[in-house]
């Protein structure tokens, strides 16, 4: 659970290990380091007969770590920590009771949850509801099995309370600790939607604006100057996964897909906690919605697009290039989750 002191958990999502390391308050819980090291250890343990079975590798081996101060933001549900702080709590029900402590505290740390939508036009509602109505089930205080009680790390906290939900045009006008919900359309999806056609021929492509999406959502933080890729640039500093945007000391975090290939199963590694998708978050508009996407994926992807798909995708080479970025990084995410469950 970061707290705003911590960057502990920025520095670990770079993977920069120095001396094998461990922590006060975790022992050997939590240790990090190079792999030649922990095979170092490994093989140092296997090769004494002589050491007590029953003492860590901290305690045998000590010169071979670097012990750090405890770190606050490090939330430890031992079993003694649970019978002392929560002493109803059984294990059947704990695990839902750490995912409403990691619930609350996202909504503690962040001001408001931002759904990115800089194209003011009722022809793609039914993309900014599907958007709108899943940050409003997150932004609501979760419903807990031991209402009142505190993580273990943070035994004076702030009572739950729901986050604001709201529609931003454009990355100027987002509050410190925003939490971004970047739906992004491809040109072609965004331009058949908005001028309800179906087939868009090249001399009416040529009118439009170029990278239209893509120089809304950055306007008035960069330099209006800037060409399309130095947009894409600066906005990718918000998409990239690893690295946290931060302004005035304040961190943005988010989570980006594209229009045409929405995966929510990936929302509970962005957020840190799991989440359902409810029929209630789906809303009453599911079947034309799913209708819409199946729709816009086909007029982006199949070859019988292709024609107008190319001078789309060459009148805005910048905003293409983004939307594939982030097609790809949702891809990888849905694979390294499937590493994750083993399947």
């Amino acid at each position: 659970m970061p707290l705003s002191h911590e960057n502990h958990f920025e520095e670990l999502l770079q993977c920069n290990f120095g001396r094998l390391t461990a922590y006060r308050n975790t022992g050997e819980l939590i240790i990090h380091g190079k792999s030649q090291d922990f095979e170092k250890v490994v093989q140092a343990l296997s090769k004494s007969d002589e050491m007590d079975r029953n003492a860590s590798a901290l305690e045998l081996l000590p010169s071979q770590f670097d012990i750090q101060a405890s770190l606050d933001s490090l939330a430890t549900y031992s079993e003694d920590a649970v019978k002392q702080l929560f002493p109803t709590v059984t294990s059947d029900i704990l695990p839902s009771l750490i995912n409403v402590h990691l619930h609350e505290h996202f909504l503690r740390t962040h001001s408001v949850l931002a759904v990115l939508d800089p194209i003011e036009s009722s022809q793609h509602d039914l993309f900014r509801r599907r958007s709108m109505s899943i940050a409003e089930m997150i932004a609501r205080c979760p419903s807990s099995p031991l209402s009142g009680k505190c993580p273990p790390n943070i035994p004076q906290c702030k009572p739950c309370k729901p986050l604001p939900v709201k529609k931003f045009s454009s990355l100027a006008s987002l509050p410190d600790n925003a939490f971004i919900f970047g739906p992004v359309p491809h040109p072609l999806t965004l331009l058949s939607y908005l001028h309800d056609k179906s087939k868009l021929d090249p001399s009416f492509i040529r009118n439009t604006p170029r990278d239209e999406w893509l120089n809304s959502v950055t306007r008035d933080v960069v330099d209006r100057r800037m060409g399309g890729f130095q947009r894409m640039q600066y906005l990718l500093e918000y998409v990239d996964p690893h690295a946290r945007v931060t302004r005035k000391a304040k961190s943005l975090g988010g989570y980006w897909q594209t229009w045409e290939e929405p995966d929510w199963d990936g929302l509970g590694l962005a957020l840190g906690f799991r989440v359902a998708i409810t029929e209630e978050a789906i809303g009453q508009d599911e079947e034309n919605l799913k209708f819409a996407v199946v729709s816009a994926k086909e007029r982006v992807l199949l070859q019988s697009t292709e024609s107008s798909r190319d001078v789309v995708e060459a009148w805005n080479l910048a905003w293409t290039e983004l939307w594939y970025y982030i097609r790809a990084l949702q891809r990888r995410q849905r694979s390294d989750q499937l590493d994750i469950r083993g399947t």
